[in-house]
This record gives C-alpha cells, structure tokens and sequence, in this order.
C-alpha cells in the first residue's frame, strides 16, 4: 500500500512537470512567432541590391533553406550571403552613416583553404551604423569600388559598392547581415572590429514578404529587390496620400501603409499613380518634352529618378500643385532662408509648413481662393483648411474642371527686350543664360550686364500689380507671360 500511494505520487509529479513543460515551450513558441512578425511588421531594411535586380541567397540564417552559415559564436547566425546577381552593384538595405570602410584589398583567400588569423585585413567592407544598436556590414566588395568616406550618410538604395571576391570568399558574392554597433571606436578592419555578432534581420521587399511571412529569405531562392533611394523618397511617396488618393486602395487596404507602400513599388508606380502632393510622374513627363523623348510617355520610374537627381536642381515643374521656381519666386522669406535657387528646400518647406500656412506653389493654383470659390469646400472644410483644399483639387477637383485660379487672371505676355531697352538704353536686348525664372540677362553689345527678375519686366509692363507667370519654359522671350496678382 506505501509502494502504491509512492508510485501515484511520483506519476502525479511527473504529470505536472509534463503540463508546465508543454505550456512552456507553447509560450515560447508564441513568443518566437510573435517577436518575428513584430520584427517583420517594423523591418526598415531592404535587399541591399539595386530595385528591380535580383540575387540568388546562396547562404542564409542559420538553420534555414538549403544552405546556411554557421553559427560561429553567433557572428554568423543571421547573416546572408547574396551571389549571381543581375549586376554586382551594391546598395545601403537602410539609411545610416558611414562609421567604417576599407577598399584597398584585391586578394581572395580561397575558402578551401584554411583562414588565416589575420583574414580580416584582405576583406573590402562598408559598415553602416543605423542607430538603435543596428549596423549593417557589406563584405567582399571590389577593390576602389566605394563611392562614399566614412562620416557619410547615406539614403536607403544609395550605392556604397560592387560585390567582387576579396577576403576569405569561395566566389564573387556579398555578405550582409545587421550586426550590433560596436564598442567604442573599434570597428576598422586593422583588428577585425568591424566584424560583430549577428542580430535578426528581416526584409521588407515584397518579393520577400510576399513569400516569407517574417520576411526572412530562403537559400537558394532568387529575390527581386525593392529597393531605391528615390522611389520611396518622401517627396515622392506618402503612403498616407497615396491610399487617400485611390479609393480602390482604401478599399484593398484601408489603413495598411505598409501594404499601400507594396502596392506602390510593384504596381504603382508601373501605372504612372501619384504618390505624393509634390510629384506626379504623368504630369511631369506631359510638361516637357525632353523627358519624353529620353524615357517615352510611360517611362515613371526614370522621371522620378529624373527628377529627384536633376529635376529639383533644375527647378523643373513636377505637379499641378507645385512650381518651386514660382514658389521661391513669390515669397522673400524663402529666398532670403534658402537663396534663390535653394529648390529641395523650398520644396521641403512647402510640403512641411507651406501648404498648412495656404501659401500659392502654383500659377495655376490658390488654395484660398479654390476654398472660397466652391461653397460645398467649404461646407466640408471650412475656408482655411489647406491640406484638404490642396488634396481636393489634385484627386478631384482637375478631373472636375474646378478653377484653381481666376480664370481672367492672365493678361498676355511681357516684352523682355523692351524692359531691357528700359533698363540699359535702345541697343540693349534679352539673352538667355539658362531656362529659369532667374535665367535671363539684358545685354549690351553682347555683354550680359544686368539680371531680369520676371515680376519686375511684368511689373513694368503692366504695373506694380501684377506678378510673373510662365506657360512654358523655351528660349522664345515672348513665351512669358503676366498674371494678376489677386
């Protein structure tokens, strides 16, 4: 009877331990699930190759795919290995600044070899740190291949290299992974510093996502990268406007940025959508001529890397709602905060503070006097709420016919000689110098002597009323014209 009420008692212990075991590893399976599509949800990294590029993952976390890195201490656990790319360009998988980088290296330590202790000074790298604890290593690059110094920060889809062999590598790859920050200043490559333990890293690109519900890529899988400096720009793309912008978006994905920020880079931006107030890919291919000719009338990618590397600079015009040259043109402050031709800015500062304030980015469009004109605006909005007037128009109110000015606001052109003859005598004349508002000089016998601001030759023209305007940006001086200044 003692042996019995024994054996009853130790299987009873055995049977609770059993029940804590199984609900603790189910705990731990939940939270494991959990923390990786948190992860998931909130990765900002991208693949560090060029967008629409591809790569086959030819090794990747450890325990995963077909082939994986060892664990080695941890200092391989979550890297990756990226190999038989569509080119070997390298990009940065997520803004930072440049803390390390060395390209000095043209040798390869063949991996069938065994490594040698001081391997770490024949490896080519760039070491980005992302704050938070977070840096991303790129190795084995090509010898003078990175572009950038340390102290740099760079955009997400920057290029920071070329993939090549250097170091301890079995062939022209990249290795990449998201590793902690290093202690203090030690991270050059004199001691091996640079090389940290891994930490879990995910990525955001759809072709990932899409295939890996926690964004953790799979050997030996070929992923198109999503990733470009300019595409997700925040001049070019606002997920908050974007869904706004679209009613069959707000139906697919209500509220879901990061799926309108998906739909955006595979789809979105193929069909020529607008995905900011500042840009529209359709309207600034339509205004010029040249773009069309070099990209074609569909060619929405490149006008947006158009005019995120030259556009701005060149003040061109790139959305029914924005004319930075008539912007900074319209307002002393700016000039005098950002200088004549400080475009990004000024188009930074309408996007953060110019359109709340209802200030006019356009000859072709006044918030104020749009709210004030249409009496069902203003029952929905009021008369000073801007950022829905300015949204208004551009979703509805062009489509609509809706004036975005007076409509007898522009009285006719502007004789940019005969300012010139006033200015400087009867042999004076116009000249071109380069196609802005700021770009004209008037000249005598053939010496550019005295700058034309539009509004002054307008103001002359037709009086102190009245501003500059453009139609069209050419080398005609007649193609200017005056506009009210209501």
């Amino acid at each position: 009877m003692p042996y019995l009420k024994l054996r009853q008692y130790f299987f009873g212990l055995l049977k609770r331990w059993w029940i804590l075991l199984v609900a603790g590893l189910a705990a731990i399976t939940v939270y494991t699930v959990n923390s990786i599509a948190t992860a998931q949800t909130a990765s900002q990294y991208r693949l560090p190759y060029p967008f629409g590029q591809t790569c086959q993952l030819s090794r990747g976390v450890f325990g995963t795919g077909q082939d994986f890195h060892p664990n080695e201490g941890g200092y391989n656990t979550h890297a990756y290995d990226f190999a038989s790319c569509t080119n070997g360009t390298v990009v940065a998988s997520r803004a930072g600044k440049i803390i390390s980088l060395y390209e000095g290296s043209v040798t390869n330590l063949n991996c069938k070899q065994n490594m040698p202790s001081n391997w770490y000074q024949f490896t080519n790298y760039v070491l980005i740190d992302h704050g938070g604890g977070q840096t991303s290593i790129y190795a084995h690059l090509k010898k003078d291949s990175v572009p950038v110094n340390v102290g740099d920060s760079v955009r997400q889809g920057q290029v920071i290299g070329e993939m090549s062999n250097t170091g301890w590598a079995c062939g022209v790859h990249l290795h990449y992974a998201v590793q902690q920050t290093p202690s203090g200043s030690n991270y050059g490559n004199t001691g091996g510093g640079y090389w940290q333990k891994t930490i879990y890293s995910s990525f955001a690109d759809p072709d990932v996502v899409n295939r890996h519900s926690d964004g953790v890529p799979l050997s030996p899988n070929i992923y198109k990268s999503a990733n470009s400096s300019g595409l997700l720009d925040s001049k070019v793309f606002d997920p908050q406007y974007y869904l706004k912008s679209y009613t069959d978006l707000q139906k697919a994905f209500g509220s879901n940025y990061q799926a309108a920020t998906n739909h955006w880079l595979t789809y979105g931006i193929r069909e020529g959508r607008r995905g900011s107030r500042s840009f529209d890919p359709k309207f600034y291919l339509n205004s010029y001529q040249d773009l069309q000719r070099a990209f074609g009338v569909t060619g929405y990618e490149a006008a947006i890397n158009h005019w995120l590397t030259y556009g701005i600079k060149e003040g061109r015009k790139s959305s029914p709602a924005l004319d930075v040259i008539y912007y900074l043109g319209k307002y002393q402050d700016l000039q005098q905060a950002f200088g004549v031709t400080g475009y990004e800015a000024a188009i930074n500062h309408w996007l953060t503070y110019g359109i709340k304030e209802g200030r006019k980015s356009s000859p072709k469009f006044d918030v104020s006097f749009y709210l004030s004109k249409y009496s069902d605006l203003q029952r929905a909005y009021g008369s000073n709420n801007y950022s829905e007037g300015v949204d208004h128009w551009l979703i509805y109110g062009i489509n609509e016919g809706r004036e975005g000015v007076p409509s007898n606001s522009v009285l006719g052109g502007v004789n940019l000689n005969g300012y010139c003859q006033s200015v400087l005598g009867s042999t004076a004349s116009a000249i071109l110098i380069e196609n802005t508002v700021y770009g004209w000089r008037c000249k005598v016998n053939g010496l550019s002597q005295v700058g034309i601001y539009m509004g002054k030759a307008c103001q002359w023209q037709y009086g102190t009323t009245f501003v500059s305007d453009y139609f069209e940006q050419s080398t005609n001086p007649y193609s200017w014209k005056c506009r009210y200044n209501y």
